[in-house]
């Protein structure tokens, strides 16, 4: 039983975001990378300090207060922005709602996950998505700031993607953000634009 646990639990915290030549350092505080599953699209999410994330450890859900986190995540952005050498960029409310509504719809699909039609809004504009397991987080102690961690592994868990990466790091002025937490899941919806229809 220990071993199917066990096994479950490294597909859990497999993410389908890595590309064979991806680039981006990862500076977590939390996570460190795997190696790259023979060369292709995945990869783990490690403890920072390696090792394997405990079975019985910290159970997060309870800790996470969507609004507290939602709160954190353009300071977060711009942290992340500034360690790979790019500008802070502004928060859009218009974007934090399309985001958010896609988030809520996202958090029930009953199968993949997939994009928004991006097209139907009428502007220009980039998104990414993702789904990160409680199961990512059991290696923390209760006493962090776990909200603040969340809204900062919002971001790490698109290193290993270079075309995710770049949409955080793109030119795009105004960032809007979506959070939900369901079940024993985060979802996850970041977009983008330079439109000023956005502001």
């Amino acid at each position: 039983m220990k071993n199917i646990l066990l096994t479950l639990l490294t597909l859990i915290t497999l993410n389908a975001y890595c590309q064979e030549h991806y680039h981006y350092p990862m500076y977590s505080d939390i996570w460190s990378i795997g190696e790259c599953v023979n060369g292709k699209s995945s990869h783990i999410n490690l403890p920072k300090d390696g090792g394997a994330f405990p079975l019985f450890g910290l159970d997060i859900m309870e800790y996470i207060d969507e609004e507290i986190v939602k709160s954190y995540l353009l300071q977060s952005l711009n942290e992340f922005r500034k360690d790979y050498g790019k500008g802070p960029v502004k928060e859009s409310q218009y974007l934090n709602k399309i985001s958010q509504n896609y988030c809520n719809k996202m958090s029930k699909m009953t199968t993949t996950i997939k994009h928004d039609d991006l097209k139907r809004y009428g502007i220009q504009m980039a998104e990414n998505i993702a789904t990160m397991s409680k199961f990512m987080f059991t290696h923390l102690d209760k006493d962090d700031d776990l909200n603040k961690i969340m809204a900062d592994s919002y971001f790490d868990n698109f290193v290993c993607s270079s075309g995710h990466v770049r949409m955080l790091l793109s030119n795009n002025e105004w960032f809007g953000f979506g959070f939900v937490k369901r079940g024993n899941f985060f979802y996850v919806v970041i977009k983008a634009s330079s439109d000023s229809s956005v502001k």
